[in-house]
């Protein structure tokens, strides 16, 4: 298989970019009942989240949950599900807090909060229940925050737009989804108009396409849409 060069880091990057955005859905903050029950139900999870329920608890936080720091007006504040819903959280007011735009952002794949490959040996942040990982039967056992993401992830696709020079993104997790997913597109593709690669660590679960021309972009688009379970990431 084709490997990005280190000439061609602006690539790699924007994949890993891509790979960043993409699990970043199963970390997210949310605004709203309909956030928060649209992200239930992806996950396979019923719709418990009432937007009276949530006004309450705004109404009734001073500080963020997690750095304990004052709201202030609470135009930035967000909710946030304190354990993930993508690693058996459940959505419920119980499971929900309120948290500082600040913290709301550096949540996603922090590197001391729910980290993929982590097996808990950072320090998580303060207030935040650390979630039981499951022992592993054998040596190249995934942990227990794989085996949640493997189910989070599976078929779909996940899409980065080209902006200026950079190019277009086409994502799956792990090797079976490149395979079942995105393999066809690019065997179909115009030579050298495509390239696979892994995203960094500690996204290298995410197998992508990286697709030069616009044009071919937009028809592998056209074409995952048919498929079904395509999410495009924007900016």
């Amino acid at each position: 298989m084709f490997s990005l060069s280190a000439l061609d880091r602006p690539a790699l990057a924007q994949l890993t970019k891509a790979a960043r955005m993409a699990h970043g859905g199963a970390f997210v903050c949310f605004k709203s009942a309909t956030e928060a029950n649209a992200l239930a139900e992806r996950c396979g999870l019923s719709a418990e989240i009432e937007a009276q329920s949530l006004r309450h608890l705004m109404d009734q936080s001073r500080t963020c949950h997690w750095c304990e720091k004052s709201l202030g007006k609470k135009l930035t504040a967000a909710f946030a599900h304190l354990k993930p819903l993508a690693v058996g959280g459940e959505n419920t007011l119980k499971n929900t807090a309120v948290v500082c735009q600040q913290c709301a952002r550096s949540r996603v794949l922090q590197q001391s909060c729910y980290p993929l490959h982590s097996t808990g040996a950072q320090k998580p942040l303060r207030q935040v229940p650390a979630i039981a990982l499951a022992e592993p039967a054998a040596e190249d056992e995934k942990p227990g925050l794989d085996q949640a993401a493997d189910l989070f992830h599976a078929g779909w696709v996940y899409v980065k737009p080209g902006d200026q020079d950079l190019p277009w993104v086409f994502l799956a997790w792990g090797e079976a989804g490149f395979a079942d997913r995105l393999q066809h597109l690019k065997y179909s593709a115009p030579s050298g108009s495509t390239e696979f690669h892994v995203a960094n660590e500690p996204l290298s679960s995410f197998r992508g396409l990286v697709v030069r021309s616009s044009a071919v972009a937009e028809g592998m688009l056209r074409e995952v849409n048919r498929a079904g379970r395509v999410k495009v990431l924007a900016g």
